[in-house]
This record gives C-alpha cells, structure tokens and sequence, in this order.
C-alpha cells in the first residue's frame, strides 16, 4: 500500500520534471492552449500524426507501427511530452506506486525492465531503489535520449536502451519486468510480445501487465491466455485496477493490472477481469467527493497510508 508521502514525492517529479499534470488532451481549450504556447509548424505536425496515430489499425501491422513510431518520436519533444502523457497521469502514477509496493514487500533487488518506457520517468523513479538496477527499454531514440539527460539531472542511475522490449542479452536476466500500456492489444501480437517478456525473467522473478482494454477483450478467449501462461511457467498472484480522474469534469477511467511470477502454478482466473475491479465501486465513491482533489482521484491515491479522508467520505478500507 503506498504512502501519501512518496506518492507526493512522485507528483512533484513528474510535473516539475517531465511535465506531466493533472489535464487530457480531451479537455475543452486544450489544442487552443497547444497552439498559443507551441509554434505553429510543431502543433501542425503534431496533429497530423495523432489523427494518423488514432486511426491506425489495431494489430501491429506495418503502416499501424510506423504511425505509432513517429508519434511517440514527435512527443519526447520536451514541449509536448508532459501535455501529452497527462492524460494517462492516473495510470501512471499508480503503476508507479503498485511497483513499489511490489518491491518493497516481496524484497525485490537486481536488474529491473521497464519495457516500453518512451522516456523513462517511471523507470528514473524506480532507480530510487538502492537495490534495483534499472533498465528502461523503448523504440525512440528522441525519447529515450530525453530520459538520459532527465535522469541524469535528478541524479539516478538509469540504462535506457533501444530495443523491442527485450534488450539484447536480456533473456533470463530480470528479477521485474514491467509491461504496462505497451504490449499490442489483440491476442497475436500480445501473446507474441508476452512471450518474449517471459523468457527476460529469471526463475522466481515477477511481471506486471496492464493494457489498456479489458485482458479478456483485448486477447480474446481468454483460455488460450491461460494455457500459454502455463506454457510459460507464469503463475498468477494478484490483480488490481490502474487509473482514475485525469482532469476535471472527466469520467474516471481504469484498467487491470495482473502481477504474474515465473515458476508459480496458480493459473490466471476466468474471472480475472472482475476480480482486478473488486475495490472499484469504492473507489468511484472516493472520486465523486467534491472535497477529493482532482490531482488525488486514482486508486493510488484512495487506498494511500496517511490519506486523509474528506469529510462525509467512507472509502474502501
């Protein structure tokens, strides 16, 4: 369970650091925001690729992975990168702190993978833990040459390196591996790119997978999912939810988050998705507090040590 005070910490580094704060791009005035701030050849191209971005084909084709390439070269520009990631701030930050507490209570120490960490701000959080080594690994070169100065400024120690995934010499390497937002959301692509995250741990070592659509939606039937885990000697240990209120007046919106670990034999639940879910109705009630600020409205946030509960506001215990 996080603390109040690290998820603080947290909020501060990603908006004095990389930009990133409470707002979406789905807000009311913010392409007219991008356009009083940027200059105008930058907030052209920008829009050229989101629309070619958001329209590609599901499925890892080649003119859908070209369009996401460009895309995400474009947004490690220092003036869009934190417009652009805000909107998944709820998402982020409680990625941020399900690690953590992963860390911390299962005593988790050696080399890390953030796998598809575009500029590595998660990955540069992670390396405040003395006993990690962490290693970020992501497609863009602008990105990734962003995260290298970043996270020499804040003064940890980050690996950020270009690979699909996996850095090579990778396979049985890592103790954690983290694949959140990042693997293909239909079931080809997906369980090809599971596979090879796979082979990265080491015997006992842990993975934590989200995508962004429901697991048994997004890789359907879900009982070829359970037979390739098995395959793949990953075993399921927990599940929890992802995400909240990214700006104000917006629905919260979550996702699953599973915990595998390698060598385990418990095999993933039918029912997966809806035992991920079990604390969201409260946690809808928590956000619906006017009293909450907007800023704090993810399942990070509600369930913090420390938190101080508005009053009239009865959360999940």
């Amino acid at each position: 369970m996080p603390h109040r005070q690290d998820l603080l910490l947290l909020d501060a580094e990603l908006r004095e650091a990389w930009g990133i704060d409470v707002g979406s791009l789905q807000d009311a005035g913010w392409w007219e925001l991008l356009e009083r701030e940027c200059p105008g050849g930058l907030v052209d191209r920008f829009r050229e690729l989101h629309r070619a971005y958001v329209s590609a084909e599901v499925g890892g084709t080649p003119k859908s992975r070209s369009a996401e390439r460009e895309f995400f070269d474009l947004v490690a520009d220092e003036r869009l990168l934190g417009r652009v990631h805000s909107h998944r701030r709820g998402v982020i930050i409680d990625t941020a702190a399900v690690v953590d507490d992963l860390v911390v209570s299962r005593k988790i120490t050696g080399p890390m993978l953030d796998a598809g960490c575009h500029a590595g701000y998660l990955a540069t959080w992670w390396a405040r833990h003395s006993g990690l080594e962490v290693v970020g690994s992501d497609l863009s070169r602008p990105a990734l040459e962003l995260g290298r100065r970043r996270s020499a400024e804040l003064g940890r120690s980050v690996e950020l390196v270009e690979a699909d995934l996996l850095p090579e010499g990778g396979a049985g390497r890592f103790e954690l591996i983290v694949a959140v937002d990042v693997l293909p959301e239909e079931i080809e692509g997906g369980l090809a790119g599971l596979e090879r995250l796979a082979a990265g741990l080491v015997e006992g070592g842990w993975l934590v997978l989200s995508t962004g659509h429901r697991l048994d939606v997004a890789w359907n039937p879900l009982e070829r999912v359970q037979r390739k885990l098995a395959e793949w000697g990953l075993g399921f240990v927990e599940a929890g939810c992802l995400g909240g209120v990214a700006s104000r007046g917006q629905e919260p919106l979550g996702q699953s988050v599973f915990v595998l670990r390698r060598g385990d034999t418990t095999g993933l639940p039918g029912d997966c998705v809806e035992i991920s879910q079990r604390d969201w109705p409260g946690f809808l009630e928590y956000a619906s507090n006017p009293r909450v600020p907007d800023r704090e409205k993810s399942q990070a946030w509600c369930g913090a040590v420390g938190q101080a509960v508005p009053d009239n506001q009865h959360g999940p215990g």
